[in-house]
């Protein structure tokens, strides 16, 4: 009978799911992570629109027209 191949050593097997789960916490911090990042954009410019609108009812500029 031939000799295993080492990836199929059960402390290879071991070793490389614990590789898979460490990389698939870290993608799953990264898409938190970027998640959280996207949140505030969203943030930021749900809070620009809110401006403009309300300088558009105040009379103000809108920023939509252009300056000569």
């Amino acid at each position: 009978m031939p000799d295993a191949p080492d990836s199929d050593l059960p402390t290879n097997v071991i070793a490389e799911s614990r590789a898979v789960i460490a990389r698939s916490r870290a993608a799953r911090l990264e898409a938190q992570a970027q998640r959280e990042a996207a949140r505030v954009v969203v943030d930021q410019v749900r809070a620009m629109i809110a401006q403009s609108q309300a300088d558009g009812d105040a009379g103000g500029r809108t920023g939509s027209e252009r300056t000569p």
